[in-house]
């Protein structure tokens, strides 16, 4: 029989093609040999017997992408381990390998090991980790004894204050429309203008071409507006309000002023339950939610505010806000929109360390761009630059816009983050690092604040506050690596005459932004924001060295900076701050004063020393020894300040004084 005659193959089931018609890739009848083969004249073999070889996959788009996200989390674990590793072998507390490098005696760097305080006030507690807070209260025995004080309920903000943060989480009220709620249209958009010749500009989250055809379409027929154009509105109202500086600007008495507050909050609250926000969050509640809580900070700044931003953070991740659009293939225009309202959110969560004395909380990789998946800055445009429809993003205008301020908060919000979070040398290589950290975040915004024309009011204002703001990150962090590098049993040594200087002068150029007629619309913002940190860091210098010859030009400038807060802030007596910030500024007034008169001894008199006692509620002891005409050691003498009677000078009640 011939090699090319065809017969069955009886001892095998051949389910595969042969050879040359796999090479060949034409359908094979598996025969043997195969009709193919015997027309061509080919030798017919098969593949052995045994499972089928997979047919390699072709890579897709989604397999590289997967890839790459892989990597990237490789990436940032490796990140990670590695600042863990610095850390631990910068830590005191870890003995020193061969291999590490040398840590400076004199400037060890205790800052990665702040284990910070907490103080319990009954069945409440508070935690503090600030560097400056943190060393008051643990050194100083009359703030202590004030922050224990157990919680007193008339001490906290009543909550039908029109700026208690109770009530954003309200349940459902059907017995009144939310319309109920609303102004009316004179009313509205006069708010509404308000809003954006003074809100708009330091608070971006809205684009106003496409967002005012929104609001004037809710103004003009309230009962078509969806829940969520609601709430926008009435934060926006609540916001205008406020902005207006002044019940009379409204032509309302004090009372009305406040229940016109009021409603728009509680027609707020109740838009947020009607929408049910904890469940469902969109961009426009998110938007909504930046607006109320900027507005709410001029006349509360107690730990609700800071709460209430984690709430939406975590609120804006459910949405995938922390995810830049351009990675989540959204328009260039919905893209840019949500990074504005992102940063806004992180920038104000970077408050947490001045305001309530909490530092290195927000998550470092979402802040400082160390996530590459993150989120990209917005750019520094003008709301005119982009549309709905537009293809592609313009660059970035070299001058002013109303992001300008914005853009300043965020650079400061991520340098902060890289001094606190990044695992940076020790000596003089730390300062090194701190400095070029600072000089960055600086020469980002330098061209855009050289162009400001300080004329125009609004400008004027971006670049007045734009300039403070860097100017204080430059102070407050040398401030805080100065203090984290001495050591903390000796109070003397950590106060610095040169940062107290520093200090009271930036509190002084603070009072000069808010005197400054031209600024008059946009004071709500500045005193949204008191300068905890400068008024702390004075207070306390005093208290080490009350001879200061500047001390009556601080006490001043500190004072004015009181006034202006309290007859703003309703629960500011009783927030965790200001009981400390109150508590060192009588103390220092009082031993201002003592210095003082004892300067005024004649010159064979013993000079007076200070002493803290050991006990009792806040004793100073002006000693002025054997021969001198105090008492003597064990008695109580005529210097002796009674912390007690210090409070009840500055009119505060000290058995009420206490914290939310």
């Amino acid at each position: 029989m011939s090699n090319h005659s065809r017969s069955p193959l009886p001892a095998r089931k051949v389910e595969r093609s042969c050879l040359v018609c796999h090479r060949r890739k034409v359908r094979c009848d598996k025969q043997s040999p195969c009709s193919q083969c015997a027309r061509g004249g080919y030798s017919c073999f098969y593949p052995q017997a045994g499972p089928p070889a997979r047919r390699v996959r072709k890579t897709t788009m989604t397999d590289v992408a997967s890839r790459i996200t892989e990597l990237e989390k490789t990436l940032i674990a490796v990140s990670r381990e590695h600042d863990v590793q610095l850390r631990s072998t910068a830590s005191p507390s870890t003995p020193s390998q061969s291999s590490a490098p040398p840590t400076d005696p004199e400037f060890d760097d205790k800052s990665q090991n702040q284990e910070g305080i907490l103080f319990k006030k009954g069945s409440t507690s508070q935690y503090f980790n600030e560097v400056l807070l943190s060393h008051v209260i643990e050194h100083e025995h009359d703030v202590r004894s004030v922050l224990s004080t157990p919680k007193s309920r008339s001490s906290q903000m009543p909550a039908s204050s029109p700026f208690s943060v109770a009530g954003i989480l309200s349940a459902r009220c059907l017995d009144e429309p939310l319309t109920n709620y609303l102004p009316s249209k004179t009313t509205a958009m006069k708010l509404w203008g308000a809003y954006l010749e003074a809100v708009d500009s330091s608070s971006k989250v809205l684009h106003i071409p496409t967002d005012e055809i929104t609001i004037f379409t809710a103004i003009d027929d309230p009962s078509r507006a969806s829940t969520e154009t609601l709430a926008l509105c009435f934060s926006i109202y609540f916001a205008g309000t406020l902005a207006l500086d002044s019940a009379d600007m409204l032509g309302l008495p004090k009372d009305q002023f406040y229940e016109t507050l009021h409603r728009f909050k509680h027609g707020l609250e109740q838009a947020f339950a009607l929408a049910e926000f904890l469940e469902n969050p969109t961009v426009v509640l998110l938007q909504a939610l930046a607006i109320y809580l900027v507005a709410l900070r001029v006349n509360n700044t107690g730990r609700g505010i800071w709460t209430l931003n984690g709430l939406a953070i975590r609120a804006a991740q459910s949405i995938g806000l922390h995810r830049d659009g351009r990675v989540l293939n959204l328009s260039p225009f919905e893209a840019e929109i949500r990074r504005r309202l992102w940063w806004r959110l992180l920038s104000l969560d970077g408050r947490a360390a001045e305001d309530y004395g909490l530092q290195n909380i927000s998550d470092h990789n979402l802040i400082s761009g160390v996530d590459l998946r993150g989120v990209d800055l917005p750019l520094n445009i003008e709301d005119t630059d982009i549309y709905p429809e537009i293809k592609e993003l313009p660059p970035a205008r070299p001058g002013y816009t109303r992001m300008t301020v914005p853009l300043v908060s965020i650079e400061v919000a991520r340098a902060w983050s890289q001094i606190l979070n990044a695992a940076s040398p020790t000596g003089a290589a730390r300062e090194v690092f701190r400095k070029r950290v600072v000089k960055e975040a600086m020469s980002k915004m330098a061209d855009i604040l050289a162009r400001c024309n300080t004329v125009l009011p609004q400008q004027r204002m971006a670049a007045g506050v734009s300039r403070f703001v860097l100017r204080k990150l430059d102070v407050v962090s040398r401030q805080r690596d100065a203090l984290n590098h001495v050591s903390s049993d000796n109070s003397q040594t950590m106060a610095s005459e040169e940062y107290f200087l520093e200090a009271v002068s930036i509190l002084e150029e603070a009072d000069q932004l808010w005197s400054d007629e031209l600024l008059r619309p946009y004071r709500w913002s500045m005193h949204a924001y008191r300068q905890f940190q400068m008024m702390l860091y004075i207070v306390w210098y005093l208290c080490m060295c009350p001879h200061s010859p500047h001390s009556d030009r601080a006490l001043r400038a500190v004072q004015s900076h009181v006034s202006q807060s309290q007859k703003l802030d309703d629960g500011a007596p009783h927030e965790s701050k200001w009981v400390v910030i109150l508590a060192l500024q009588a103390k220092a007034t009082a031993m201002v004063e003592q210095a003082k008169k004892m300067s005024d001894l004649p010159p064979n008199g013993a000079p007076p020393t200070p002493q803290d006692a050991d006990d009792g509620m806040g004793l100073v002891v002006w000693n002025r020894g054997a021969d001198g005409n105090g008492e003597q050691d064990g008695h109580v003498p005529q210097g002796l300040l009674d912390w007690r009677t210090l409070l009840q000078d500055f009119q505060l009640d000290p058995s009420n004084l206490s914290i939310v």
